[in-house]
């Protein structure tokens, strides 16, 4: 079964979030539930849904999401690459890491 690969951008008075995905719905899920879970969680992304009371992320854009019909398709590291583009050019202040490491 095929499942698009996508990369997302959550905003929220100017903050952002970037991310990459294979299992969209499945990710969104996992951002929701952490979220609740890990209160104390280092993560910026959490400590901002926390600390301006949002309870699910709904607000987003598809940056990027792969069809069958598509000619590129992305493995995982692939996919994490392209993620970095993205977060080198818009610079999402959310983000904590690099979807992959840098030299």
């Amino acid at each position: 079964m095929f499942k698009p690969q996508v990369i997302y951008l959550f905003s929220h008075n100017g903050n952002q979030y970037l991310g990459s995905t294979t299992d969209y719905k499945t990710r969104m899920f996992a951002h929701n539930q952490h979220y609740k879970q890990v209160k104390h969680n280092k993560c910026r992304l959490y400590q901002y849904m926390i600390a301006n009371n949002i309870t699910d992320i709904r607000e987003y854009t598809t940056i990027l999401k792969s069809t069958e019909d598509d000619d590129i398709v992305y493995n995982k590291l692939g996919l994490r690459c392209l993620e970095q583009e993205y977060i080198d050019e818009l610079q999402p202040n959310l983000n904590m890491i690099n979807a992959v490491k840098k030299p």
